[in-house]
């Protein structure tokens, strides 16, 4: 089921916004015991430093253009938004350490699902996770070698955007 976009309580706002996804995003990896590296918070670097027991995820965050946004500037946008996340995410790969996991995140939408589908090949060689978030805060996740988002089993803590 895909969600529309609708606009937030407070002005200006959208629940597809980089820092509301990313905020999500932050909220499942405590939730699952990953403290959050300080670098998470600056500027420049990673959008998320996860770092849990066995495994540690450096992840890129992107949001969806608004609809103020003329449809050709925004479908533009959207893509390159799309490729921009793969490009940060490969810059993040080099010497690093066995139990570090790549992924992107991205708002529900149907055009960051069938992309992520279509990456198939490079998901696996890269061995890339992508998250998608909709506006409940339901969190669906690709694997490198799937073929189809599976559904994680959260509940999200504290309100809706």
């Amino acid at each position: 089921m895909k969600y529309m976009p609708e606009k937030n309580l407070c002005e200006g706002e959208f629940w597809y916004d980089e820092k509301k996804i990313e905020g999500v995003m932050i909220d499942w990896f405590k939730s699952r015991g990953f403290k959050i590296a300080k670098e998470t918070y600056t500027r420049g670097g990673v959008d998320i430093k996860a770092i849990g027991e066995e495994s540690i995820y450096l992840v890129e965050v992107k949001g969806y253009p608004r609809p103020k946004s003329k449809n050709v500037l925004r479908n533009a946008q959207k893509r390159a938004w799309f490729l921009f996340a793969i490009g940060q995410i490969c810059t993040r790969m080099g010497s690093t350490p066995r139990n570090v996991k790549y992924a992107l995140v991205f708002p529900d939408f149907d055009y960051y699902e069938t992309r992520s589908l279509k990456l198939k090949l490079g998901r696996q060689r890269l061995g890339l996770e992508i998250f998608l978030i909709n506006e409940k805060r339901e969190l669906r996740k690709l694997a490198p070698n799937s073929n189809k988002f599976e559904k994680l089993d959260w509940l999200c803590q504290g309100r809706l955007f």
